[in-house]
């Protein structure tokens, strides 16, 4: 047989933090997201018309996969390269 136990806590600085994190008032939102992704394309130089729609825009979305979009450094497939 097995006893399979998860313990998990939560530890907040304050009551403050607490209520935050009760009501959701400090939860990420998606126009936070957006405003803090478009922020950081144009802090590293890359320009990218702000979206009216940005899950949907093509060209935003490019320019998301093309800054932060992580390439393999090893090629597992072919023997030899690991």
């Amino acid at each position: 047989m097995r006893l399979l136990v998860h313990w998990n806590a939560e530890v907040y600085a304050d009551r403050d933090e607490l209520r935050k994190n009760m009501d959701h008032t400090d939860d990420l939102t998606h126009d936070i997201v957006f405003t803090r992704l478009l922020k950081d394309l144009r802090d590293k130089g890359i320009k990218v018309a702000e979206p009216s729609d940005p899950l949907h825009d093509k060209d935003f979305i490019r320019a998301l996969i093309a800054t932060y979009a992580i390439a393999p450094t090893t090629d597992w497939a072919t023997p030899g390269t690991a």
